[in-house]
Parts: structure tokens; C-alpha cells; sequence
């Protein structure tokens, strides 16, 4: 092996394990977000505990003979809380999405898409700021998501097996000067870091 070729495997060498080290980084991030949502949930529980969850050698507290109207509401906010499904998990998203792309109402007119899907799409493309299309080829289900004023462009893949969402980037567009390095390669991440991934994809965007 010529002193070149050394060199060009030296290179490739120091490249991989610069990007080692960034996908490490980025997980470790992305566990810290959860590890302080985690944090923030226990504590939002421990001020929403009731009376009934007092330990029973606490001071008993007698009932009211009439509930305040302001104690009503907050009931009715925890009620309306507890009455609020828990967030599936990404593997029952994405087939949610993918049966969702595919129901189709019948009119009159023929086949159209259902209003309540189209505004369910319209949220979805308001609370990411892009533009979402679903695919299901035969590497899977995926979502493509594209931005349009700066022309950012990338696939979110689901990975069955590992139980990941793999990332690849399409398109920089005019965000290659403010995009980290992750979003310039083909990175995984596992479902509860979804919302720390979009919260840097909108921080760049806004950048950008």
C-alpha cells in the first residue's frame, strides 16, 4: 500500500469516526430529552395528586357541602385529561398513517378523500411546517416530508425489526449552511425521540 492510499484510508477512518461520534452525541441528546420529559411528567402527576391519594393517617378532610364552580372546572379538566387516549406507539402510528392514506370515501362524484383525513393530513403538515406524503413500497412504510420555502427534503422509514425510524436526507436546499451534520447523513432514532428530532428540524428551519 502507497503513501497514498494511506492516506486515503486514514481519511476515511477519521471520517467515520467523526460520524461515530456525532450519531452518538445526538443519541445521548436525544436521552436526555427523555429523561427530563420524564422528570417534568412526575412532577405535573405529584401536583394533580387528589386528596384520595393521600396516605390514610393523613388529616382527614370533610367534604364540602357545595363544590366552588372554579373546583368544578378543574375536575372537569382532569376528567377531560384522563379522558384523552394515550399516544400509541410509532409502529401503530405509522400503520394508522398508512391505513389512513389508503381510506378513501365514496360520493356521488366517485372516490374522494375523506374530509376528516384531509384535515387530519392538513394538522399534520401544520404542526411539522411541511409537506407530508406516504409511501408504502417495498422497503416499507415511509413518510416524506418537504419544506417548501427552503426546499429541505427527507424520508422517515419504519425499520419492523429494530423498531427505529431511519432518516435520509433528499435535499439541503438552502438550509446546507445552518444544517448540523446529523441531518446531512442517514441516521436512526428510536420512536419516543420523534419530538426532540422534529424540535431540531424546526430550529434549523426557522434558522434557515
Amino acid at each position: 500500500m502507497d503513501k497514498q492510499d494511506q492516506l486515503e484510508r486514514a481519511l476515511m477512518d477519521h471520517h467515520e469516526d467523526t460520524r461515530a461520534k456525532e450519531n452518538e452525541i445526538l443519541r445521548l441528546k436525544l436521552l436526555l430529552a427523555e429523561k427530563t420529559d420524564k422528570n417534568n411528567s412526575k412532577a405535573t402527576e405529584s401536583v394533580n395528586r387528589t386528596p384520595e391519594d393521600l396516605p390514610e393517617n393523613s388529616t382527614p378532610i370533610l367534604p364540602a357541602k357545595k363544590i366552588p364552580q372554579s373546583n368544578s372546572r378543574a375536575k372537569g379538566v382532569r376528567l377531560s385529561e384522563k379522558a384523552i387516549p394515550p399516544c400509541s406507539s410509532s409502529e401503530e402510528e405509522a400503520q394508522e398513517l398508512e391505513c389512513s392514506g389508503r381510506n378513501t370515501c365514496i360520493s356521488g362524484n366517485g372516490t374522494n378523500e375523506c374530509p376528516s383525513l384531509h384535515m387530519f393530513h392538513l394538522l399534520l403538515e401544520s404542526l411539522v411546517r411541511m409537506k407530508i406524503s406516504l409511501n408504502n413500497g417495498t422497503e416499507g412504510f415511509s413518510i416524506s416530508f418537504f419544506h417548501e420555502a427552503s426546499g429541505y427534503s427527507f424520508t422517515l422509514t419504519w425499520l419492523e425489526q429494530p423498531g427505529e425510524w431511519s432518516y435520509k436526507v433528499s435535499d439541503l436546499g438552502t438550509l446546507e449552511r445552518v444544517a448540523v451534520d446529523w441531518m446531512k447523513q442517514d441516521i436512526r432514532f428510536s420512536p419516543n425521540m420523534c419530538h426532540v428530532f422534529f424540535q431540531q428540524i424546526s430550529k434549523t428551519i426557522t434558522k434557515g
